[in-house]
């Protein structure tokens, strides 16, 4: 009987590779995305076990899976090297910190893919949730102890399944459970499935309030039976066997400030009441690193901008007052362009760097010479003053 059993718990290493065992049909199905997606092209392989692409350049896997070069979609997608940091669970002061079984890392190119939601709240008790990781087929029935379940069988691919929150436990990571449970029996699910040895890194998602998917934890572990003289057979998965997911509710604020930039992490940075993309107008979209307003979208923040209107990556100030070279035609920095400023332009035209009529300050695009782009640009600004900047220092050189 299951009360006079224990639990044990397994990490879900890869022995000898990753599984999802599910309950429904003949456990072989399930290898497409259901048609509620709750994110299906974001897990991928990760040396065996499974990783989940959040978006931005960032994976997330539980700690003792190794890190190599993910597979996500038939694509592989090389390691950052340097990149991978381990979670810490949360601790009330003066309690030392301590490391959880979770941890990121980045790759580089990666995939199009948009950022996945990172649930803010633990699920509740029987909140249905999804799970998708690459899996194993499921093996021939068998029982053990009068429980029944199933034999794990030879490698698949990527499956889904379902299951519902069975509560909360601290094994040193902090997680929320889930109970694999017969089909047609108490809670069971139509998809129902449980976790087993390899599964380490696979998604768990849940619906919020509003009927959005999110991704709410990471398989990490099994509770399997175990009597004072007898284990659980390896490689079966018993109706009562637990499934461990980190509750990634309570690393999220590390979540986001390892992985999201501030235009996706919920946070109005900038003080205008206004966060993240679409609804800050500086942000451009929800990979932009940061909520302050760039008008002219060269990816410099208008308050540190020496050309608010004009696209300058590169900042060129090569007379240090604070307007960047592409919008600075005042040469005698009277604050307006004119007809001195233009003898001056005059002088230096057709010339070209080494030569002694060359200025670096009238080489607007710093390609070397003073020619006809540089007229071109010099005659838009005739009349104006320079700038405009968004450097506070800008007219007082030194300027940085």
């Amino acid at each position: 009987m299951r009360r006079t059993l224990l639990f044990a718990l397994t990490l879900l290493l890869a022995v000898p590779a990753e599984a999802l065992i599910l309950d429904s049909g003949d456990g072989q199905g399930n290898t497409s995305p259901p048609a509620d997606d709750p994110g299906w092209a974001h897990v991928g392989r990760v040396t065996g076990p499974t990783g989940i692409y959040l978006g931005n350049g960032w994976m997330l896997t539980a700690n003792h899976v190794v890190v190599s070069d993910p597979e996500i979609e038939g694509v592989v997608y090389p390691v950052v090297p340097g990149s991978v940091v381990q979670l810490q669970n949360p601790v009330v002061p003066p309690a030392p910190p301590t490391l959880a079984d979770l941890k990121v890392f980045r790759i580089d190119p990666s995939p199009s893919l948009p950022l996945l939601r990172i649930r803010s709240t633990t699920p509740p008790n029987n909140k249905n949730v999804t799970f998708i990781s690459i899996g194993l087929s499921r093996g021939a029935a068998t029982s053990w102890m009068g429980i029944g379940g199933y034999l794990w069988g030879s490698l698949g691919g990527k499956r889904w399944g379902t299951n519902k929150v069975a509560g909360p436990a601290d094994i040193g990571t902090l997680t929320f459970t889930t109970d694999f449970t017969q089909i047609g029996g108490g809670t069971s699910t139509t998809n129902e499935a449980t976790g087993a040895d390899g599964d380490s890194g696979g998604a768990v998602f849940a619906k919020n309030t509003q009927g959005v998917w999110e991704l709410a934890g990471v398989m990490i572990a099994v509770g399997t039976f175990q009597t004072p003289t007898e284990d659980q057979p390896p490689g079966t998965s018993l109706y009562g066997n637990l499934t461990y997911a980190a509750d990634l509710a309570e690393y999220r604020d590390q979540l986001i400030t390892l992985t999201r930039p501030q235009c996706a992490n919920e946070v109005d940075d900038d003080g205008d009441s206004l966060s993240d993309w679409p609804a800050d107008p500086g942000c451009d979209s929800e990979l932009d690193d940061s909520e302050l307003p760039d008008q002219d979208q060269d990816g410099v923040d208008d308050p540190f901008d020496d050309c608010l209107i004009d696209p300058n990556p590169d900042q060129r100030d090569t007379n240090q007052d604070g307007y960047g070279n592409l919008c600075d035609a005042d040469f005698d920095d009277d604050g307006v362009v004119g007809t001195i400023d233009f003898g001056l332009f005059k002088f230096a035209f057709g010339s070209w760097l080494g030569q002694l009529a060359y200025d670096s300050n009238m080489d607007f695009d710093g390609d070397g010479s003073v020619g006809v782009l540089d007229f071109g640009l010099f005659r838009s600004q005739f009349g104006l003053p320079p700038g405009p900047s968004g450097l506070a220092c800008a007219g007082t050189p030194p300027c940085p």
